[in-house]
């Protein structure tokens, strides 16, 4: 077999069901955060059946999850899903908070949802440390 050969044949796919649509209600802000949790799951190779053993929430709740259908989630769910896909927390949780308090959720409601959970920087970059940010981004990308 030759590298055009294996060009030409279709990527396996994934058993079970295929992940649908992101539900049409669902908020920019919303969006913000599930859309990239969605793509590092279409692109990590990972089943739901996968996810549900180590995020320990069932299948059909992670599909509605990737879809945005259902509850809104709580933090430490996306938390154990932001672990499994190599997702970094930190902006992904300011991403959710935004939308949990878009969604009407109590900023109570959103630290009683991040408790046991690890800590996450929200902190603002100080003067030196943003300086040496922007220059590193000119350098690589």
């Amino acid at each position: 077999m030759n590298d055009s050969d294996s060009a030409a044949d279709p990527a396996p796919g994934r058993p079970g069901r295929k992940l649908g649509p992101i539900a049409g209600h669902v908020s920019t802000s919303h969006r913000a955060w599930l859309e990239p949790t969605r793509t590092s799951y279409l692109t990590s190779g990972l089943t739901l059946a996968d996810l549900s053993a180590t995020v320990l929430l069932a299948k059909s709740k992670l599909s509605e999850l990737l879809r945005g259908v259902g509850h809104y989630p709580r933090w430490e769910v996306i938390h154990r899903l932001s672990a499994e896909l190599n997702i970094p927390n930190w902006p992904l949780h300011r991403l959710w908070a935004q939308a949990a308090m878009d969604l009407g959720k109590t900023r109570d409601w959103v630290e009683r949802s991040t408790d046991g959970t690890t800590t996450v920087a929200t902190a603002r970059l100080g003067p030196p440390v943003s300086a040496y940010s922007r220059m590193c981004r000119g350098w690589y990308g």
